[in-house]
């Protein structure tokens, strides 16, 4: 995130500089920690977003090559491990906050822990604020 970004600002940036697409309707899922070595320090944290609508041509970039999936196709035996854990829960709509642990630079995913939050009814913005429905 920037300098005075709010996290559904840097979604959005984000998501356009790496895939050309311009997204709307952000919908706030929940956060994601991510814990590595044997002191488990705290090397970073996701803010987690979804959408349904988008514009704009996909392109690739440096972070790979893009495909659309269908849901039941989506090849989780490509992705990092913890994919696995949180995608199928923010695909059925779940929002949460959760944990992973990894060793030294992410070569190898120990554990995780996972909690469904309530704050499910909180969506992105309309004027620059998270808000409830």
């Amino acid at each position: 995130m920037r300098m005075g970004e709010l996290p559904e600002q840097a979604a959005a940036r984000e998501m356009y500089e790496e895939t050309g697409l311009r997204v709307s309707g952000l919908r706030f899922n929940g956060i994601l920690n991510f814990y590595l070595g044997e002191s488990k320090e705290l090397d970073q944290t996701v803010f987690l977003f979804s959408c349904k609508r988008s514009a704009g041509k996909m392109r690739g970039s440096s972070e790979g090559e893009l495909r659309w999936f269908a849901v039941d196709a989506i090849p989780y035996h490509e992705m990092w491990q913890d994919d696995q854990v949180w995608v199928p829960l923010v695909l059925d709509g779940k929002s949460l906050v959760g944990d992973f642990c990894f060793t030294e630079g992410y070569m190898e995913f120990v554990s995780h822990e996972i909690r469904q939050t309530s704050f499910a009814a909180i969506e992105g913005s309309r004027k620059g604020r998270l808000g409830t429905r």
